[in-house]
């Protein structure tokens, strides 16, 4: 029977093995959600590059959502490089600061991953950049989803009045939200009445901000675009527990395994 501590040191040292190979390739993969698009993009991104400079998806002008990775939450998601979303302990990467700092530029609470289905059961389209291009200026570089919203928004246009109208009139123009391909999404239908008016403001065009929303012809309808990709490794606050914790926890597990075999031989041996 002295073949069996042979026979548990070899499968303990398989497990310790394992699970160290798989923590490196990880982080040798060039993005944390194993996309091929590579680090490349995240520093040349165009409008999502944009996004990230001057409004992070989720700080208005002036400089409300910018800024790196928060020091909490230590996720594999909220690398700068991971496209995974999600919720952290902290939250990483920009905050949202529409509708009283709730919601991200797209008008999401949680980020996740472009092509995903939205927390609010947004359904993506898959459309090429030239097609994104047509209806949101910019530089694509990967192919793009487009999530139509559900609801149009209604809002107050105080540019056009008249008599019956002086403080202006009540438009209704249906959404879309895009985000490219490979990277954070914070596109979502909240319907939050107080998100809308920091998007829209007033309803002039030439004071909405660009690099986050415009308005083009979809369909043949004027329609209000959305540029909801987020910089990679945003992650929103309240998470209870990381990935990186988990796998941590895992890889400890077989040093743990190893000890018992060791004091297994000595005790029997």
């Amino acid at each position: 029977m002295r073949f069996l501590p042979v026979f548990a040191w070899i499968l303990a040292l398989l497990y310790v093995v394992n699970a160290v190979s798989i923590r490196d390739v990880k982080a040798l993969s060039p993005r944390g959600s194993g996309s091929p698009a590579g680090a490349l993009a995240e520093d040349i991104l165009s409008p999502a590059n944009a996004l990230a400079k001057r409004k992070g998806g989720g700080g208005r002008s002036g400089g409300g959502g910018g800024g790196g990775k928060s020091s909490g939450g230590g996720a594999s998601n909220s690398r700068s490089d991971s496209n995974a979303g999600g919720r952290t302990v902290s939250g990483s990467g920009v905050r949202p600061a529409y509708g009283g700092g709730r919601y991200y530029g797209g008008g999401a609470t949680v980020p996740y991953a472009a092509g995903q289905r939205s927390p609010l059961g947004l359904v993506p389209l898959l459309i090429l950049p030239l097609a994104a291009l047509a209806i949101f200026p910019g530089l694509w570089l990967y192919s793009v989803y487009q999530y139509p919203y559900t609801r149009p928004y209604t809002f107050v246009n105080q540019t056009i009045t008249n008599v019956t109208f002086p403080n202006g009139i009540n438009q209704t123009l249906p959404v879309d939200c895009l985000c490219q391909q490979y990277s954070v999404c914070g596109c979502d239908d909240n319907n939050n009445s107080t998100y809308l008016y920091d998007l829209i403001g007033n309803g002039s065009y030439a004071a909405l901000n660009k690099s986050l929303v415009t308005v083009s012809e979809v369909n043949g309808s004027r329609t209000i675009v959305i540029n909801g990709t987020l910089p990679n490794g945003t992650t929103a606050s309240g998470g209870t527990d990381s990935p990186a914790a988990k796998q941590y926890a895992l890889e400890f597990a077989g040093w743990w395994v190893m000890g018992v075999v060791v004091l297994y031989s000595v005790a029997f041996l």
